[in-house]
């Protein structure tokens, strides 16, 4: 696998990889952003998730009328998008100012991408064999990230001078 990323990371060469990185990045982010929101928050935010945050202000979920329980779950369900946007925002910045050449930015997103593809990997395992569900998104941003980071590896001269 290393040979063939490494000739076409000679193929791609330092300066296009250099501006594709942080834009493949983005494009992996909103991937997962996609997902979070149109396929994960669907099954992990339900009223039986939310059932022990009542629970630990003494209210009883069956006592409560079904359009409030709906509305504390989308309004759950906007408050966590609304954090995975302000990741995406934060991290466009971070692009922006890796594409412009900023060594730090590029260090960033080195290490973004490295953990990025770790967690993309855990995810992979934990819910691939618990839950017999392999995401196309994790694995596409998987790829995405696992791409990026062996190219600034490869290039780390370039983006440590």
């Amino acid at each position: 696998m290393m040979t063939f990323l490494n000739a076409k990371f000679d193929q791609i060469g330092a300066d296009k990889f250099l501006k594709l990185a942080p834009i493949l990045c983005l494009l992996s982010d909103i991937i997962l952003l996609y997902y979070i929101n149109n396929v994960y928050l669907a099954k992990a935010l339900t009223i039986n998730a939310l059932a022990p945050a009542f629970s630990l202000q003494d209210i009883n979920i069956n006592s409560l009328p079904a359009h409030e329980l709906n509305s504390f779950l989308e309004a759950s369900k906007m408050m966590v998008s609304n954090i995975f946007w302000m990741i995406v925002l934060y991290n466009g910045v971070i692009y922006a100012c890796c594409f412009k050449g900023y060594r730090w930015a590029m260090k960033y997103v080195r290490g973004y991408a490295l953990t990025g593809s770790i967690l993309s990997i855990l995810e992979i395992l934990i819910l691939g064999v618990s839950e017999k569900i392999l995401s196309p998104y994790t694995v596409v941003t998987t790829f995405i990230y696992l791409f990026c980071y062996f190219g600034f590896k490869r290039f780390k001269k370039r983006v440590e001078q």
